[in-house]
């Protein structure tokens, strides 16, 4: 089989087995991630949950590296809203958390129905402030220490001088995003939200995770991994487990 390419402004792949999924799954990567955070998923999830997996490719990131980087709601909303055919779920770890609740108002105001679920991960609840704001800023070497402090991204991937001058503006460009980011006030969101959380995160402990209720209308629940930063990848079998839990009607679990 051929991989799946992503063509220059898309954000997924062009071709993706699943298309009869009762669902889509968007999933949204966190700073300096690419849609290969996600390439596991489709094929754990398979017999699992009635859903196309949808790795989100946010421009100059993975696939679409030749690109500038740079976060556009509305803009990717409106790709989003093109894409949306069935119902679907927005999920996303830390960054990509509160982008896909900014998706999600976005749609809104486009007309689009709510989703089934938004699933946040790693990220403080949106009236809470993000953890190292300004970070964006600092000089290279500081920032280079503030980002592998995290633990998602190694310190390897700094050290080859073309590598670095590839990642290092993107980097840097996702956290300007989460600098500049403000929480207005509106409605909240209809659909039900699910709070995934690392129990010894110090970037979205599970307190400030819980905030995320006053976000939605619907039910809420919040789920916690043992784990920091990136338990989304030490403890993806567990996350995918509450995951599925969380979405019994696109469930398969018992059936065939």
């Amino acid at each position: 089989m051929t991989a799946a390419r992503t063509r220059r402004g898309e954000p997924w792949p062009a071709a993706q087995p699943g298309s009869e999924a009762a669902a889509l799954l968007f999933c949204l990567p966190y700073a300096g991630g690419s849609a290969s955070v996600f390439r596991s998923w489709p094929a754990a999830l398979a017999g699992r949950l009635d859903a196309e997996v949808l790795p989100v490719e946010l421009p100059g990131h993975g696939r679409r590296i030749g690109e500038p980087p740079g976060l556009d709601v509305p803009g990717l909303a409106a790709q989003m809203a093109e894409r949306i055919d069935r119902p679907y779920v927005v999920m996303g770890h830390s960054l990509g958390a509160r982008l896909g609740f900014e998706l999600c108002r976005a749609l809104r105001e486009l007309g689009v129905a709510a989703p089934e679920r938004l699933i946040v991960s790693g990220s403080p609840a949106p009236r809470l402030p993000r953890v190292g704001l300004g970070d964006s800023q600092l000089p290279d070497e500081e920032f280079i220490d503030r980002v592998t402090r995290m633990g998602g991204t190694p310190a390897a991937l700094f050290e080859d001088p073309e590598t670095r001058e590839l990642f290092l503006p993107v980097m840097r460009s996702d956290f300007a995003w989460g600098d500049a980011y403000r929480y207005r006030e509106a409605e909240p969101l209809v659909c039900g939200i699910s709070a995934f959380a690392g129990s010894s995160d110090a970037e979205a402990p599970p307190e400030q995770m819980a905030g995320w209720e006053k976000e939605t209308s619907g039910d809420f629940r919040l789920h916690a991994f043992e784990g920091g930063h990136f338990f989304l990848n030490t403890q993806r079998p567990a996350l995918l487990d509450a995951l599925v839990a969380d979405l019994p009607g696109l469930s398969t679990a018992g059936t065939g």
